[in-house]
């Protein structure tokens, strides 16, 4: 195998899978050697037509059936090793690349990137499989083929042998001019489908807004301008594998008339016999297809190697740096300290932020949109580690910590909540298993409790929860993180899809948990919900406007106070 870097992505298609790689190419090896013994035996049986006996035939015939019986025993057997070789070393290149891919940060699937790991792992994969572990065992069997040919073809005359010698550099030329123009070719097909998928997805997800806008026909060349650029780099790369192939037949066919000439020539001097200028043109068969054939493996395999380098650069990008600090429950709380963030250079979101947040108490983070409420969020959850300043957990920086260590200690409840097509238990749970009465109480706080009565635990909530409502799917979210028993509790807009009466059922629900840091971003001014919280932070402009109670709040007549009052909130 090739070296592609050293951090596994060549070892994963052989972890396991070593000795039946071997054992697939030893039987490529003697399935090459069966075919080499034809060309003898087409020797065998055209000297006995020209001056041999029944008896001679007989017993070629006996060998012909021996030798026929035995390649259909080599094949099957070397079928068998190489389709489990492709099965077992696909399956963990998958696997060893999803792994890398679940190390990331949760900033790295953005809709570019994301369409990229979904063309890396089906695409890209289906070519691996064609170009890189097939052709492994094409060039094994191929240079099989040309060395065993080549050595028969010395055994029947050295002349002959040498010519083949001199007339194979030629086609063999061609993969090494080709190579480079065929892997250039596959990375533009790579880059383009890329696109493809990632604009396909959008626009898919964005349907309901097409229509309602009638965007249709700006849609259509959007799709058209993606579909025909990938198009044209497909066939850019088939018209390149094509002039491969082309110059390597038209190599090959130069190369079996020379050897021809020298053979019919040795022939006519009486050095060689007939049978042995029909071995010659059974063997040029062994020569000429691996001359066909191998500048065009090699220079797929090449190509193919383009697409496991691009699929490492991508992981490697976008891995997380390395963090090695770790928490295992939070003590006192959570320090912002003139804390600074933009998600683009020379626009800041979070400016000069300053507050601490108790652990075991709850808070409200308010503010108009664009204040930097869920960025502070965002923050939290260890995704944008290029903040300036500083944000603790205790007495450690939040960009030091490990993502396993931070996940392990917080759950996170977004607006946007993504729902598995599968049943409600298994999206309540992420496919781990807890006592029935956590279960039981994780329904029941996040409002759950009608919707299990209704449908039952086992109920199919379809394809990004298509079968429940926003609402339905809220819930869902919310008792996944209770049920996951943290120290830290992060709401973003949350009961946002929820009525009225449910969103304050469910915010009761999560203020009354006991020993839980609970940071809430909300939009609702609810003055019977506010004032359960123990402080709420105001954002104006990505800084902290004021934090205090509700009340206290309130008779400052400060800034919250204005923006309580144009919501028409009531005491």
């Amino acid at each position: 195998m090739d070296n592609i870097g050293n951090n596994g992505y060549k070892d994963s298609f052989l972890k396991n899978n070593k000795l039946t790689l071997f054992m697939a190419g030893l039987f490529t090896i003697i399935s090459a050697g069966s075919n080499i013994a034809v060309a003898f035996l087409l020797q065998n049986l055209v000297d006995v037509a020209v001056d041999g006996t029944l008896e001679d035939l007989r017993n070629l015939a006996f060998w012909t059936l021996g030798l026929v019986g035995a390649t259909v025993v080599v094949a099957l057997i070397r079928r068998t090793f190489t389709h489990y070789f492709y099965y077992r070393g696909l399956t963990n290149y998958k696997t060893f690349v999803f792994k890398r891919l679940l190390t990331n940060d949760v900033n790295t699937f953005g809709e570019e990137q994301t369409g990229r790991y979904l063309s890396g792992l089906s695409n890209d994969v289906t070519s691996i499989e064609t170009q890189y572990l097939e052709s492994i065992f094409n060039i094994i069997a191929g240079v099989a083929l040309f060395v065993g040919g080549l050595l028969s073809l010395f055994l029947i005359h050295w002349w002959i042998g040498v010519t083949v010698v001199v007339s194979s550099i030629l086609p063999l030329s061609v993969a090494l001019f080709f190579g480079n123009v065929a892997q250039k070719r596959e990375k533009d097909v790579s880059a383009k489908n890329d696109r493809f998928v990632s604009s396909l997805r959008d626009i898919l997800g964005g349907f309901p807004v097409i229509k309602s806008f009638k965007a249709e026909p700006e849609i259509q060349a959007i799709f058209d301008k993606n579909d025909d650029e990938l198009e044209v780099a497909k066939r850019r790369r088939r018209n390149t594998i094509s002039n491969i192939d082309l110059l390597s037949m038209v190599a090959g066919m130069l190369m079996l008339m020379i050897v021809l000439a020298v053979g019919v020539m040795l022939s006519i001097k009486g050095v060689i016999t007939a049978g042995a200028i029909a071995a010659c043109v059974q063997l040029m068969n062994y020569i000429t297809q691996p001359v066909q054939t191998l500048p065009t493996a090699f220079s797929r395999r090449k190509a193919a190697r383009a697409l496991i380098q691009k699929m490492k650069n991508s992981l490697e990008h976008s891995e997380v740096g390395e963090r090695r600090g770790s928490i295992e429950k939070l003590e006192q709380g959570i320090r912002f300290n003139d804390v600074s963030f933009g998600y683009e250079q020379d626009k800041t979101v979070l400016n000069g932020v300053n507050c601490f947040l108790e652990k075991g108490r709850s808070y409200a983070v308010v503010g108009i949109s664009g204040s930097g409420k869920t960025t502070m969020l965002n923050l939290l959850i260890g995704a944008y580690p290029g903040y300036s300043g500083d944000v603790l957990l205790d007495d450690q920086q939040i960009r030091d910590i490990s993502m396993d260590s931070l996940y392990t200690m917080m759950s996170v409840v977004q607006q946007n909540v993504f729902i598995f097509d599968d049943d409600i238990i298994s999206n309540i749970t992420m496919y781990k298993s807890f006592p029935q009465n956590e279960i039981d109480r994780a329904i029941d706080y996040s409002g759950l409790r009608s919707l299990i009565d209704e449908k039952g635990l086992d109920y199919k909530c379809g394809e990004g929860g298509s079968r429940l409502s926003g609402g339905e799917r809220q819930r869902i979210s919310i008792a996944r993180a209770i049920l996951k028993k943290m120290d830290i509790l992060l709401m973003d807009e949350a009961t946002s899809s929820l009525d009225n009466q449910t969103a304050r059922e469910v915010e009761e629900a999560i203020l009354s948990l006991d020993d839980i840091t609970r940071i809430i971003v909300t939009h609702k001014y609810s003055a019977d919900i506010l004032r359960q919280f123990d402080e709420i932070i105001v954002l104006q402009d990505g800084a902290v406007k004021e934090k205090g109670p509700f009340d206290e709040l309130l008779r400052s007549k400060g800034y919250f106070f204005s923006l309580y009052q144009l919501t028409g909130a009531k005491n």
